[in-house]
């Protein structure tokens, strides 16, 4: 099928109008999805936390993976339960206590 001249500047006119319309409507379309927030990282406010006997003052362990707060566990080598009571900066106080199985 031959086109004349006429039709074939018709046709290129209608094709150059639609792509500018499609243009137009994915420019309104991406304006209205919402920004991408960065995503904020919570840094830990410590390099690392002491973890303490409450009774006897000795150390138990450094943590340097995670932050401790109260009511964290930690179960030593021995098979001995503390829980932690109260933090202060970045020392850790833990009472130990029995884990009922």
């Amino acid at each position: 099928m031959v086109f004349s001249r006429g039709r074939t500047k018709y046709f290129v006119l209608a094709a150059v109008v639609l792509i500018l319309i499609g243009l137009a409507i994915g420019y309104y379309v991406s304006s209205l999805t919402p920004e991408r927030k960065p995503l904020e990282i919570e840094e830990k406010p410590y390099e690392y936390y002491i973890i303490i006997d409450e009774a006897s003052g000795k150390t138990l362990a450094f943590v340097a993976t995670v932050v401790v707060s109260p009511g964290d566990e930690y179960l030593n080598e021995d098979g001995q339960w503390y829980e932690v009571v109260r933090v202060e900066e970045n020392r850790a106080y833990a009472r130990q206590f029995e884990k009922k199985q």
